[in-house]
C-alpha cells in the first residue's frame, strides 16, 4: 500500500480555478502551495516516510465539491485500486463503499470510469490523445481540458446497494451526484418532479448549513429561490412569466414545494433526506449510468425527403447494470431504453482511407430491439460517435456481470421504455430501420445514410444479448 497523509478540502472558497460545469478545480496533480489553509485528516504518522523525492501530491474530488488531499509515494505509478484504499482509509469510509463508488477522470470533454490496475498519473499524460480519439472537439478546446480524479458513483453496482448505505458522508455524495445530474439534464424529469426534488433539496441545504441559514428569513420564500433558481432547477425549467401566469413562476413553484417539504420530512433525519430525494431517482431506468456523448439521424419524410439533408440530433447515450437508454440532449427527454434481455448491438469502426482521411467519418453503434407492434420484425437504431468503442465495451462488461450474477429481469419487465409520448412518436424522432424475422429490410424503412459516414465500414461481430 503506497504511503501518504492528507488534507481536506472545501473548494467553494478555494480560489482556484473553477470547472463552470463541474464546479471543482481542474487540477488533479500539483505541488503543495505554501500556507494553504487545509484541516488535516489522518495518516500523518506516513508524512515523513512520504517527503521521498518521489511522492506527489494527488487530489481526489468528491461529487460534494470537497476533495482530499494525498501525498502518495511512488505516485506516478500507483494504480487506481490501491489510490481508491488510500482515500478510503483516510476518510474512514466502510468498506461498501468498494462496491458503491469508484474512481474516475472526469473533464469537460471525456468520463471515464478507472478499472483497479489503471494508472491514473500515465491516463492523464495521455489524456490528449484520448481527447482526439474518442471526442470531436477542436484542438484549442484539447489543449484547455483538464481531467480531475473524481470519486462518484460506480457504473456497475447495483441501485439496490445505495440503500444500505449508513454513512452520511457517503450518502450526501450520491445525493450531490444525482442533484447534478438533475440539473444539466442528463436525468430528465418532467417539471413536477424537478420542482419536488428541489422542494427537499431546500430542507437538506438548510439542514446541511444551519449557521448560515439559522437567521435567514427570507429562506424557502419566493426572493430567496428567485436569485437561486440555478441551484435548484434545471435551466429549461427557470423560464418566467412576466405578464401572464405569473403564480406558475418558478419562484413561487419551489416555495410551494419547500413548505410541503418541510412538513412532510420534519422528522427526518439528515440520511433519511438524502435517500428521500434518491427515493425519485432510484425509480428512473437510466439511474446510476454512464453518459456518452452521441448524435441520432432525424427522420425525414415526404417527396422531398430524399434531396434534404437535417441536421442529426445530438444525444446522451446511458449505460447502467440495466441496460441503455437514449436521451435527448436539446430537448431533456428520453427517447428510448432497451433492458439487455431485449437487446442486441453491433459495434461498427470507420475504415479510413489512407490516402484521402475522412475526420468527419464517425464510429457506430448499432441497437437492435423487436418491434412491439409487430412480433416477426426488428428495429434497428443507429448511434453516431466517437465513443461508440467506450459504449460497446461498457455494454458488453455489464452483460458479462449480469450472467455471472444471474440478475435477470421479468420478461414482462423488459418491453421498450419510450419517452413522455408514445412509442409510435418516439419513432417518430428516431430514424429506424425495419427488418422481417429473416433479416431482410423493409420497404417502408425511409432511413438515409447521413453524408458523413463513409459508403465502406468494416463491422464488427455483432452481440446478441440472451441471458439465463
Amino acid at each position: 500500500m503506497a504511503e501518504a497523509y492528507a488534507n481536506l478540502h472545501s473548494f467553494h472558497d478555494s480560489g482556484e480555478p473553477t470547472d463552470v460545469h463541474h464546479g471543482r478545480p481542474q487540477v488533479t496533480f500539483r505541488k503543495r502551495r505554501e500556507n494553504e489553509n487545509a484541516a488535516e485528516v489522518g495518516h500523518t504518522q506516513d508524512a515523513d516516510n512520504a517527503n521521498a523525492t518521489d511522492a506527489i501530491e494527488i487530489i481526489v474530488y468528491f461529487p460534494d465539491n470537497t476533495g482530499v488531499q494525498v501525498k502518495v509515494k511512488d505516485g506516478q505509478n500507483i494504480e487506481a485500486g490501491e489510490l481508491f484504499e488510500v482515500v478510503k482509509e483516510v476518510m474512514g469510509f466502510p468498506d461498501v463503499a468498494r462496491e458503491v463508488f469508484s474512481l474516475w477522470l472526469v473533464s469537460d470533454l471525456l468520463e471515464l470510469q478507472l478499472r483497479p490496475n489503471h494508472v491514473p498519473f500515465k491516463l492523464v499524460c495521455y489524456w490528449e490523445e484520448l481527447l482526439e480519439k474518442y471526442t470531436t472537439a477542436p484542438e484549442e478546446h484539447i489543449q484547455r481540458d483538464e481531467p480531475v480524479i473524481l470519486f462518484k458513483r460506480n457504473v456497475f453496482c447495483p441501485r439496490a446497494s445505495d440503500k444500505t448505505l449508513n454513512s452520511t458522508e457517503l450518502l450526501r455524495y450520491l445525493y450531490s451526484e444525482a442533484k447534478k445530474n438533475i440539473l444539466v439534464g442528463r436525468y430528465p424529469l418532467g417539471q413536477e418532479e424537478c420542482d419536488s426534488q428541489a422542494g427537499i433539496q431546500a430542507v437538506i441545504t438548510k439542514k446541511e448549513k444551519k449557521e448560515e441559514f439559522s437567521e435567514d428569513s427570507t429562506f424557502g420564500t419566493a426572493p430567496f429561490f428567485k436569485s437561486r433558481l440555478n441551484d435548484f432547477l434545471p435551466p429549461h425549467f427557470c423560464r418566467r412569466h412576466w405578464i401572464y401566469k405569473t403564480r406558475e413562476n418558478p419562484e413561487r413553484r419551489l416555495a410551494e414545494k419547500y413548505n410541503t417539504a418541510s412538513k412532510d420530512c420534519r422528522s427526518l433525519s439528515l440520511n433519511e433526506l438524502y435517500l428521500r430525494y434518491l427515493e425519485l431517482c432510484h425509480k428512473q431506468p437510466y439511474y446510476g449510468s454512464a453518459f456518452f456523448r452521441g448524435q441520432a439521424e432525424h427522420p425525414t419524410k415526404g417527396i422531398l425527403s430524399k434531396y434534404l439533408s437535417t441536421k442529426d440530433d445530438p444525444v446522451y447515450v446511458a449505460i447502467n447494470i440495466d441496460g441503455v437508454f437514449i436521451i435527448d440532449m436539446d430537448d431533456f427527454a428520453l427517447l428510448i431504453g432497451f433492458y439487455y434481455e431485449n437487446l442486441s448491438w453491433r459495434f461498427v469502426e470507420v475504415s479510413q482511407n489512407a490516402n484521402n482521411p475522412n475526420p468527419n467519418c464517425l464510429p457506430c453503434l448499432f441497437l437492435q430491439f423487436p418491434s412491439e407492434d409487430r412480433p416477426n420484425e426488428t428495429k434497428l437504431l443507429q448511434i453516431f460517435s466517437r465513443e461508440a468503442f467506450l459504449m460497446d465495451n461498457l455494454i458488453e462488461a455489464c452483460v458479462v456481470l449480469k450472467r455471472a450474477t444471474g440478475s435477470t429481469r421479468n420478461p414482462d419487465d423488459c418491453r421498450t421504455i419510450n419517452g413522455k409520448g408514445s412509442l409510435a412518436e418516439t419513432f417518430n424522432r428516431l430514424a429506424l430501420m425495419t427488418f422481417s424475422g429473416d433479416g431482410k429490410k423493409m420497404l417502408r424503412s425511409t432511413v438515409r445514410r447521413p453524408k458523413q459516414i463513409p459508403t465502406t465500414a468494416e463491422p464488427s461481430a455483432s452481440h446478441s444479448v440472451q441471458l439465463p
